[in-house]
């Protein structure tokens, strides 16, 4: 991509100095409209690439002093009677020059070239890194191609950019025409201006009101710069003045009847003069009601263009329409155009080649609601046919056609209004002979019937009349008092109609609306009196307010703003050029000017340092794609503060570690912010320092609505120069990690399980060193221990350099192991489908590893949370030591027997009435009874026996307690020999007990841990893997590894079960939501589906989730399947939490 933007967003005097800062060599190419120009830096100079001149050589060498105007004249005179000649071969052939002047008028010519570019405006730039073409790099050494000095050009460019803000608020419009003042002297001053300028024009050819400003660079002789210059201080002191209204109309009417091409220049010159807009509809009329311009229009030889924005604006649009003459309507800014065409009966929107069609969808819907699954299916049976959706839609009957056509008009009129209003695009008309035609399935074209054209020509009337009572984007409005009483909630986004945003700020931060329906809505609010603009003391307050807290850029939007509202009109401008010294930097109006780049080509702690030193406002984000996962982190400068929100940490910053540094300002060094929270943030966005194939783009002078509404975020400021300074040592270690592991996708792997324990002791991460098993590249494994790559890496690189790991030869492996470990055809990773399926798919895909005796360890993980289950030669182990359901301590008496649920169920039958049970019921609930009262019996049975001791061990202790010594000597040996066989049987006997218990204990176990890897079937997007071969750590001693075992057929029995339950808790739990009640009676009902948990319906309400429940109640499965079942049942529902009083107004900012 290199380096590509817009001047708005990074004008090209800071690209410049971007580039050269850090040597950077390539293309510079710079795009206005159709006009490209192209700069080369090659080895710290800067090039130019001719293709035409604006300024030229005759007219250098005058202004030099080199020849005379009659010489170049007669040298003119040669060169046309001889083809092919330079005319400067002609001036050294006629003696009035040499060589070396013609050079440095080259040279001049060129610098002049150089310079003008600084001036553009709505231009784009790209750079391409190291790309310079073969035919510059052979003729870079030729005479005449010249050379400049970076850091000279700039040193000029600031002193004429300085100097063009000036002259910018004395010559608005390149269309202006001027006259020759009739003050004493005014005359001579004038031609001594021009003598000493070595202009070769009189005054009465320049300044006669005929000639605009745009075309006497070419009659003075002059470049660009130097006649606006020349202008500005002949205005300035009063010897020239712009055409006045009187004199241009009157002139308008002559020119109409007998010279079209000065009637066109006066409109132009009109239509770019604010004082004409009070006429505008006036000068429309008389111009396009002209006969001779109707006629010419008629043969296409009518063509205008000026730069307009609001109400004028929709005022040419009305007019055009209505006239009904062909023609092609074009409004360009910042790259993004509308081309219109017109005639009397159609109205077609072209779209620009390569670009998406428009979709009218939204407009569509907004008159005829179609399904959502209606509006799936005619998708796909568009793409299958390759019909258009307008065919589709109306044929099939969804949609009414004239329905369709007033969705195409709300289409094109959304697009005139965004751009009219927001922006200040230039126009340009051309007239054409013949029907507008447009293209099927691409253009919009919109048949104008009498009833639609009568829509189009109110809907436009509409506009006008709103941008004439809103006439800027920068206007200040203020709520009344009857606006604040009908604000709807604190979410209401006109509440920021305080006098302190204008009306672009507050339009940044609604949510939802178009840029169509939000002025829809303030001009209603105006008109009933809810909201009113800033009266002139009120706007004048501001101003000084702004300039007293050094806010330059505000200050000047906030005289924009009073100058187009026409409010003081006359002092604001006098405020506004005092302040015009600024006004490059407030060159946006209303855009969103951007500058994007690949950071292959640029470091990002360069982007950043120049953003921060250039004092910008705006977004920078950061984007990575790869195969395997996409990052994208955002940024954000205010006047060159660089801040964080810790909503969009990837983990969330604990609210005690922001809140331990929180001080009176609001304000913390790093010292004071918590330690743990300060490195949390800092690897965290030290990381895209680390992406590779990433781009960037800032967004200038844009802020998302989060950056103001702290509700859910907390804007943190960075120390810049710290910051910067840790990423540049981040980055130096980082590229000595990359002399060891030169991608990420190695493998490595360790000696032995003994070195692998060693290194688990020594260094710690032991979720990712148990999981090197030199089969998973670096990638892999990173994703899988969830441990950041910088920090992995590091380790890895560290291990590997200490000769604890190797790179691994993965196609030696691969031949060693193929028998081993891929002989069978089972998946070792891969997706879980979402939904019933997908459970039902991975269960099989356990079992069956289970049934080849595999050996390694399973991790299912949705890139957030993870599972973890190890297999030994197919045998199910956990990983982390089993902790049990908590009971009563021991020696605690237990206050209730808990009852099977058997004997629950017998209970509930024993209380029936069966008198009240209808008779096809009662055969079936007697044999329940019956043959529970069985179960029962069973139970109580066991339980006796197990309490009562066996009669083995009472022959034991009796035994023990006899006094052998007064039994005879055979009798002794008899006795003797029965205790041996005693203690032996007994022995045995709690062997089986023990044996007994921890099959209990691993039964219970394999419940627990199948209902908690089931949770996973909840999750979206969640991937599994089996690191075959792997033995975990805890599993390497037989004895550890037998208490961590697993009942196989009772972890498959529940974890077939409990995935159903969890597949339904994802499909209808809001994790986000509080939960509430959905009627007066649905606890009751929820606390019969709780069963042995009534204490579930106690943790409802009280603004707590889902997993706040899960996690109160201590019973996460058993806590939200209930949940399932609730929201299934619609016996509760879910709630935005409310957020915390005075949360909303709090503005954090932490500085690291």
């Amino acid at each position: 991509m290199g380096l590509k933007g817009s001047v708005k967003a990074f004008s090209l005097d800071q690209t410049l100095k971007f580039l050269s800062a850090s040597s950077h060599q390539g293309s510079l190419h710079i795009f206005q409209g159709e006009t490209r120009r192209t700069l080369y830096l090659y080895k710290g100079g800067l090039y130019f690439e001719v293709s035409t001149w604006s300024f030229r050589l005759g007219d250098a060498l005058v202004r030099a002093g080199k020849v005379s105007p009659d010489q170049v004249e007669e040298a003119l005179e040669v060169q046309r009677s001889s083809e092919g000649r330079l005319l400067g071969d002609c001036l050294v052939e006629l003696g009035y020059t040499t060589e070396e002047e013609i050079l440095a008028a080259r040279r001049l010519q060129t610098e002049e070239e150089i310079y003008r570019l600084f001036g553009l405006e709505d231009a784009f730039f790209e750079f391409e890194k190291d790309v310079l073409p073969p035919e510059f790099l052979e003729r870079v050494g030729e005479p005449e191609e010249f050379r400049f000095e970076v850091g000279n050009v700039l040193m000029e460019a600031a002193r004429r950019i300085d100097e063009w803000a000036k002259i910018q608020s004395l010559l608005p419009s390149p269309k202006r025409l001027y006259l020759m003042s009739r003050t004493d002297g005014a005359r001579k001053r004038v031609e001594r201006e021009l003598a000493e300028a070595k202009a070769r024009a009189q005054p009465d050819e320049l300044f006669n009101g005929r000639t605009t400003l745009e075309d006497m660079p070419k009659a003075l002789g002059l470049s660009s710069f130097e006649t606006q210059a020349l202008v500005a201080r002949l205005l300035e002191q009063g010897d020239v003045r712009p055409l006045y209204r009187g004199e241009l109309e009157s002139r308008f009417r002559d020119a109409l009847a007998d010279d079209l091409d000065y009637a066109v220049r006066l409109y132009e010159c009109a239509l770019e003069t604010p004082e004409f807009d009070a006429r505008g509809r006036i000068l429309d009329r008389v111009f396009f009601g002209s006969p001779k311009i109707k006629e010419a229009a008629e043969r296409g030889e009518v063509s205008f263009g000026a730069r307009l924005r609001g109400k004028r604006a929709f005022q040419l649009l009305l007019a055009l329409f209505r006239q009904g003459l062909p023609c092609e309507f074009t409004a360009t800014e910042e790259g993004r155009s509308l081309r219109l065409g017109f005639d009397a009966t159609s109205l077609v929107w072209r779209v620009e080649e390569g670009e998406t069609p428009p979709s009218i969808v939204k407009h569509l819907l907004a008159r005829s609601p179609v399904s959502a699954s209606d509006l799936v299916r005619v998708r796909e049976m568009q793409a299958e046919t390759g019909r258009t959706l307008q065919q589709l839609l109306v044929g099939g009957g969804y949609v009414t056609m004239d329905n369709w056509f007033r969705a195409q008009k709300d289409t094109v009129l959304a697009e005139m209004i965004h751009l009219f209003f927001l922006r200040r695009p230039h126009v340009e008309v051309r007239s054409g002979a013949g029907r507008v035609t447009a293209r099927p399935g691409v253009d919009i074209d919109v048949p104008l019937l009498p009833w639609l054209h009568a829509e189009v020509s109110k809907e436009i009337r509409q506009w006008e009349a709103i941008t004439g009572l809103i006439p800027s984007v920068r206007a200040f409005l203020v709520l009344t008092e009857k606006g604040r009483r009908e604000l709807r909630g604190d979410d209401d986004p006109f509440r920021y109609f305080d006098g302190e945003h204008s009306l672009e700020e507050v339009f940044k931060l609604t949510e939802g609306l178009s840029p169509q329906e939000f002025l829809l809505e303030v001009h209603d609010r105006l008109d009933k009196g809810r909201l009113k603009a800033l009266e002139p003391e009120e706007m004048r307050e501001r101003l000084e307010a702004m300039l007293a807290a050094g806010q330059r850029t505000e200050a000047i939007n906030c005289c924009l703003a009073a100058i187009e509202s026409h409010v003081d009109v006359s002092y604001f401008e006098g405020r506004l050029q005092e302040l015009r010294a600024a006004e490059a930097e407030v060159k946006a109006q209303g855009t969103r000017a951007t500058l994007r780049g690949d950071l292959a080509s640029f470091s990002l702690a360069e982007v950043m340092q120049t953003l921060s030193v250039g004092k910008r406002s705006g977004t920078l984000r950061v984007e990575a794609h790869s195969e395997q996962e996409s990052n994208s982190r955002q940024i954000y400068f205010d006047r060159g503060d660089i801040y964080l929100l810790s909503g969009e940490m990837e983990e969330e910053i604990d609210e005690a570690d922001l809140e331990a540094g929180l001080v009176a300002a609001g304000l913390v060094s790093m010292e004071e912010l918590s330690a743990a929270a300060a490195q949390q943030m800092m690897d965290e966005v030290y990381e895209m320092f680390l992406w590779e194939g990433a781009e960037f783009e800032f967004t200038a002078d844009h802020l998302p609505p989060e950056f103001y509404q702290t509700r859910a975020n907390r804007k943190i400021l960075l120390n810049t120069n710290s910051f910067l300074l840790g990423a540049v040592r981040r980055i130096a270690e980082w590229e000595e990690v990359r002399k060891t592991l030169p991608s990420d996708d190695l493998v490595l792997a360790f000696d032995s399980n003994a070195t692998k324990m060693q290194a688990v002791r020594e260094k710690g991460n032991e979720d990712l060193l148990v999981i090197v098993d030199g089969r998973h590249a670096i990638t892999d494994l990173v994703r899988m221990s969830r441990i950041r790559r910088f920090r992995a890496l590091t380790l890895l690189a560290e291990l590997v350099n200490e000769g604890a790991l190797k790179i691994v030869d993965l196609d030696q492996i691969h031949e060693e192991d193929e028998d081993a470990l891929f002989a069978t055809d089972l998946p070792t990773s891969g997706v879980i489908e979402e939904g019933f399926v997908g459970q039902m798919q991975f269960v099989g895909t356990v079992q069956d590893w289970a049934s080849a005796k595999l050996t390694g360890v399973m991790r299912v993980t949705d890139g957030r949370r993870s599972k973890e289950l190890a297999l030994v030669d197919g045998v199910l182990y956990r990983t982390q030591r089993y902790v049990p359901a908590s009971r009563p301590a021991a020696g605690e008496a237990a206050t209730e027997k808990v009852l099977s649920p058997e004997a629950q169920r017998l209970a509930e039958l024993e209380a029936l009435d069966f008198a009240t049970v209808p008779e096809e019921q009662r055969p079936r609930l007697e044999m329940e009874l019956k043959m529970l009262r069985m179960a029962v019996a069973m139970e109580e049975e066991e339980e006796a026996a197990a309490a009562t001791p066996s009669s083995t061990r009472a022959r034991l202790e009796e035994l023990e307690a006899l006094d052998f010594s007064s039994l005879d000597e055979e009798e002794r040996r008899r006795k003797e020999t029965e205790l041996m066989l005693l203690r032996a049987a007994v022995e045995q006997e709690e062997e089986e007990r023990a044996r007994a218990e921890r099959e209990a204990a691993s039964k219970e176990a394999a419940v627990d841990s199948a209902r908690d890897v089931a949770e996973c079937f909840s999750w979206r997007g969640c991937r599994f893997e089996l690191l075959v071969g792997t033995l975990h750590p805890r599993l390497e001693d037989p004895q550890q590894r037998d208490e961590l075992r697993l009942d196989t057929e009772t972890f498959f029995d529940t974890f077939a079960e409990a995935g159903e339950q969890w597949v339904r808790v994802g499909e209808n739990v809001p994790k986000d939501k509080v939960v509430v009640w959905a009627s007066e009676d649905a606890p009751e009902s929820a606390r019969e589906l709780a069963g042995e948990l009534p204490e579930l319906c106690d943790y409802v309400g009280e603004e707590r989730t889902p997993e706040d429940i899960a996690r109160v109640s201590g019973h996460r499965f058993e806590a939200l399947t209930w949940l399932a079942h609730l929201f299934e049942r619609g016996l509760v529902v879910g709630e935005d939490p409310t957020p915390a009083e005075g949360e909303a107004e709090e503005d954090w900012d932490f500085s690291l």
